[in-house]
């Protein structure tokens, strides 16, 4: 697991697929995770106890997407999501999200 602060605010970054689950087993319900939205990527998770500023936001989408095999790909879409929405998906890594409409994308 990777720990960076942006802006005085943890983020860690799931090296794996089993560390991408303990980041999600560990998290708060206000914690913020970030995955991209269509292909394979690690976990981001922003430790939030409030709501962090959009730069923030924006800088934990490219740390997502910086930490996967599609770094050098442009206009890429980032989903985030408090961890109260999110769920384990059926196969060890996989997500889902309990309501689609409390998924934001952002593109980078």
């Amino acid at each position: 697991m990777i720990q960076i602060y942006i802006n005085n605010y943890l983020c860690l970054v799931g090296q794996n697929k089993k560390e991408n689950w303990s980041l999600l087993d560990n998290s708060r319900e206000s914690d913020i995770l970030f995955h991209l939205s269509s292909f394979p990527s690690c976990y981001v998770i922003l430790k939030a106890t409030d709501i962090p500023p959009k730069e923030v936001i924006f800088k934990c989408a490219e740390l997502c997407r910086s930490n996967t095999k599609y770094k050098n790909l442009k206009n890429i879409k980032v989903d985030y999501s408090f961890c109260s929405n999110i769920t384990k998906g059926d196969n060890v890594g996989e997500l889902e999200y309990k309501s689609n409409k409390k998924v934001s994308t952002i593109l980078v």
